[in-house]
Protein backbone atom coordinates (compact mmCIF):
# COMPACT_ATOMS: atom_id res chain seq x y z
CA UNK A 1 0.00 0.00 0.00
CA UNK A 2 1.25 3.52 -0.83
CA UNK A 3 0.56 5.23 2.28
CA UNK A 4 1.84 8.17 4.84
CA UNK A 5 1.97 6.79 8.18
CA UNK A 6 1.90 9.53 11.15
CA UNK A 7 2.95 8.36 14.73
CA UNK A 8 1.52 11.00 16.87
CA UNK A 9 1.60 11.04 20.75
CA UNK A 10 -1.20 13.28 22.04
CA UNK A 11 -1.15 16.47 19.35
CA UNK A 12 3.00 16.10 18.75
CA UNK A 13 4.09 14.30 15.65
CA UNK A 14 6.90 12.16 16.60
CA UNK A 15 6.83 10.53 12.85
CA UNK A 16 5.99 10.70 9.33
CA UNK A 17 7.04 8.21 6.69
CA UNK A 18 6.38 6.56 3.51
CA UNK A 19 5.55 2.77 4.15
CA UNK A 20 8.06 0.64 1.87
CA UNK A 21 7.46 -2.94 1.10
CA UNK A 22 8.61 -4.51 4.41
CA UNK A 23 8.08 -5.55 8.09
CA UNK A 24 7.65 -2.26 10.83
CA UNK A 25 7.93 -2.98 14.83
CA UNK A 26 6.33 -1.26 16.99
CA UNK A 27 6.88 -0.95 20.95
CA UNK A 28 9.08 0.32 23.63
CA UNK A 29 12.30 -0.97 22.04
CA UNK A 30 14.56 1.56 21.39
CA UNK A 31 15.12 0.12 17.89
CA UNK A 32 11.49 0.18 17.04
CA UNK A 33 10.71 1.36 13.70
CA UNK A 34 7.45 2.89 15.34
CA UNK A 35 9.07 3.34 19.31
CA UNK A 36 5.45 3.81 21.59
CA UNK A 37 7.34 3.95 25.34
CA UNK A 38 3.98 4.30 27.55
CA UNK A 39 3.79 1.49 30.10
CA UNK A 40 3.11 -1.48 29.73
CA UNK A 41 4.03 -1.62 25.93
CA UNK A 42 5.76 -4.76 25.65
CA UNK A 43 9.57 -4.29 23.85
CA UNK A 44 7.87 -5.79 20.03
CA UNK A 45 4.11 -5.16 20.83
CA UNK A 46 3.22 -5.52 17.52
CA UNK A 47 4.06 -5.37 13.49
CA UNK A 48 3.14 -3.89 10.65
CA UNK A 49 3.78 -6.10 7.38
CA UNK A 50 3.42 -4.24 4.24
CA UNK A 51 4.83 -6.52 1.91
CA UNK A 52 2.65 -8.44 -1.43
CA UNK A 53 0.70 -5.24 -1.52
CA UNK A 54 -1.29 -5.46 1.31
CA UNK A 55 -0.53 -3.52 4.80
CA UNK A 56 -1.33 -6.00 8.15
CA UNK A 57 -1.21 -5.35 11.59
CA UNK A 58 -0.49 -8.22 14.60
CA UNK A 59 -0.48 -7.19 18.01
CA UNK A 60 2.05 -9.58 19.20
CA UNK A 61 1.51 -9.26 22.87
CA UNK A 62 -2.36 -8.87 23.04
CA UNK A 63 -1.90 -7.33 26.32
CA UNK A 64 -2.03 -4.48 26.65
CA UNK A 65 -4.54 -4.73 23.60
CA UNK A 66 -4.02 -2.04 20.45
CA UNK A 67 -7.16 -0.74 19.07
CA UNK A 68 -7.46 -0.74 15.44
CA UNK A 69 -10.37 2.05 14.59
CA UNK A 70 -11.58 1.71 18.46
CA UNK A 71 -11.68 -2.00 18.21
CA UNK A 72 -9.32 -4.80 20.34
CA UNK A 73 -7.60 -6.69 17.27
CA UNK A 74 -5.15 -9.27 17.37
CA UNK A 75 -4.42 -9.19 13.59
CA UNK A 76 -6.43 -7.22 10.67
CA UNK A 77 -5.57 -6.05 7.35
CA UNK A 78 -5.22 -2.30 7.32
CA UNK A 79 -6.72 0.70 4.99
CA UNK A 80 -6.37 4.08 4.09
CA UNK A 81 -8.07 6.09 7.04
CA UNK A 82 -7.50 3.50 9.81
CA UNK A 83 -6.01 4.56 12.61
CA UNK A 84 -4.07 2.36 15.30
CA UNK A 85 -3.86 3.76 18.58
CA UNK A 86 -3.01 2.96 22.08
CA UNK A 87 -3.05 5.63 25.40
CA UNK A 88 -1.59 9.04 23.72
CA UNK A 89 -0.32 7.76 21.05
CA UNK A 90 -2.45 6.85 17.47
CA UNK A 91 -0.63 6.06 14.29
CA UNK A 92 -2.85 6.77 10.85
CA UNK A 93 -2.47 6.16 7.58
CA UNK A 94 -2.99 8.49 4.77
CA UNK A 95 -3.36 8.18 0.55
CA UNK A 96 0.60 9.14 -0.07
CA UNK A 97 -0.14 10.07 -3.52
CA UNK A 98 -3.13 12.55 -1.54
CA UNK A 99 -0.75 13.93 0.57
CA UNK A 100 1.97 14.65 -2.30
CA UNK A 101 -0.82 16.64 -4.32
CA UNK A 102 -2.17 18.84 -0.98
CA UNK A 103 0.67 19.49 0.95
CA UNK A 104 3.54 19.61 -1.99
CA UNK A 105 5.48 17.59 0.17
CA UNK A 106 9.00 16.05 -0.40
CA UNK A 107 10.80 12.88 0.92
CA UNK A 108 14.01 12.39 1.59
CA UNK A 109 15.69 8.49 0.21
CA UNK A 110 14.68 6.72 4.00
CA UNK A 111 11.04 7.95 3.94
CA UNK A 112 11.07 10.70 6.29
CA UNK A 113 9.11 13.37 5.72
CA UNK A 114 9.91 16.85 5.14
CA UNK A 115 7.51 19.49 4.21
CA UNK A 116 8.54 22.82 2.16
Amino acid sequence: MDALLTLRQNDAILRQMTLGPRVYMLGADEHADLPMTAAPIAAHQARLDNRGGMLTFQNLEGDPPLLVNGRAVHSTVLGLGDTISYGDYTITFQDLAEVLRNDRARFRADGDLQVR
